[in-house]
């Protein structure tokens, strides 16, 4: 009975707290329900998650890569400007931590790169969006609190 007990105990730990990051297998459904729940909308047609994952922590976290043509992606982060809440344009060198960020994670490669942090009509978690008005590339980062 204790050697099961310390086993779920261990197996919390790792996919709740140990700060480890998780794949996920349907991200693009993941990242547009997150969306429609938060901002009532979805990724443009095109759109494609190049990379994701789930940070585990107590308070969860998903970074995602979203690759779509320019224009559709200058037509998103608009709708997102809309729907948001809280929204602030900030220094995309300002340092924030989720602990290990994922290699793929590369938002300085963009060009004239620029970044929107908003908050969850509730408070209680939001959305850091890092895109390039002359790219097709957006990356998201999504969190509960």
């Amino acid at each position: 009975m204790v050697v099961v007990f310390m086993v779920a105990v261990g197996v919390v730990f790792v996919f709740f707290c140990s700060g480890l990051h998780f794949p996920m297998w349907n991200a693009k459904g993941n990242l547009t329900a997150h969306l429609m729940r938060d901002l009532r909308l979805s990724l443009p047609g095109h759109a494609t998650v190049t990379h994701a994952v789930r940070v585990a922590y107590r308070d969860p976290g998903e970074y995602y890569a979203v690759e779509l043509p320019q224009v559709e992606a200058a037509a998103f982060v608009a709708k997102v400007r809309l729907a948001s809440h809280e929204l602030e344009e900030v220094d995309p060198a300002r340092p924030w931590s989720m602990g290990r960020i994922p290699t793929w994670w590369k938002p300085n490669d963009l060009p004239n790169l620029k970044r929107l942090d908003f908050q969850l009509q509730s408070g209680l978690g939001g959305y850091m969006l890092y895109y390039s008005e002359s790219a097709g590339t957006v990356y998201l980062f999504w969190y509960e609190i």
